[in-house]
Formats: C-alpha cells, structure tokens, sequence
C-alpha cells in the first residue's frame, strides 16, 4: 500500500484481506462452509547506517476469526564483499512470535541470492504440552533485476 525510498532508507506498509468474497469450500457440498477473513498488516523498514552495517527490521499481524498472531524483529548485516558493494552481505538477527517462540536467524546475501536459516525456541510456555512442535527453516530467495518497459499486464478473465 505504501513504499517510500531513498539511497539508504527503504520503508514498505501493506494491508491485505484473504477470503475477501468468503468462498465456499467443502467436501459435502455443504454451502454453509465458508472460509473465514484474514486480514494482515505488515511493515518493513530497511537501513543503511555506514558502508558495513544495515538494518532490517519488519512485523506482521495477522487476524482471522478469534485467532491472531504477532510478529516482529529484525536484523544486521555486515557487508563481507571487501569492496562496500552489499553484493556479500552476512545477517544475523532473530524475530518474536508473541506469546511463542524467539526464533534466531542467520542469512547471508550473495549478489541477488539470499539464503537463511531459522529455529523456533520456546518463549512462552503456559497451555504447552509434553510433545511441542517446533521447526527450523531454510529460506531462499532470488531477486529478479527490475522489469520496465513491459506495457500492462493483461486481466485473465476480461477479454
């Protein structure tokens, strides 16, 4: 919903409803089973405070009928190229799931690669049971150099 950037800063604000039109989905045909709303704020906040060091920092909510959730945290990296180009940049940072988990992060970025790896570590112990699930997580992502020129994209269902 919102970007604002410059050189060294980057802000991003988004809200978003799932299930905005409530579909059907059943397995009985059952046209009283309908999926609930979603909605989700996030924020994104990114920083360069010098030639070696940047700072990232996002949360989300989420909603959906009497369920909620609440994350937030971030990271620093340090920028390993040698040559203060951000193309290798080492992170280390962890997020909070409210009334959860603290889950430590540890990423690196190799030009337009990032890879990171997580682990859920208990924070909140009330109503757990003797056999809690708990995960880690390998994140890749690949960013695509900007496209321009391309003209609109074309809506599936008009002709």
């Amino acid at each position: 919903v919102y970007n604002y950037h410059t050189d060294n800063f980057d802000f991003d604000a988004g809200v978003a409803v799932h299930n905005l039109n409530s579909p059907q989905q059943t397995f009985f045909n059952d046209p009283n089973q309908r999926l609930i709303k979603k909605y989700v704020v996030n924020m994104n906040m990114s920083y360069v405070i010098s030639d070696l060091l940047l700072v990232n920092m996002n949360s989300i909510f989420q909603q959906q009928s009497k369920s909620s959730l609440i994350t937030a945290g971030g990271s620093l990296g340090i920028d390993i190229s040698g040559d203060f180009s951000r193309e290798k940049v080492l992170f280390a940072g962890a997020w909070y799931r409210y009334q959860d988990v603290v889950y430590p992060y540890i990423g690196m970025k190799y030009n337009n690669v990032n890879v990171g790896l997580t682990y859920d570590i208990p924070a909140y112990t009330k109503n757990m049971g003797a056999l809690s699930m708990y995960s880690t997580e390998l994140s890749v992502i690949i960013h695509l150099p900007a496209q321009t020129g391309l003209g609109p994209v074309p809506c599936p269902w008009k002709p």
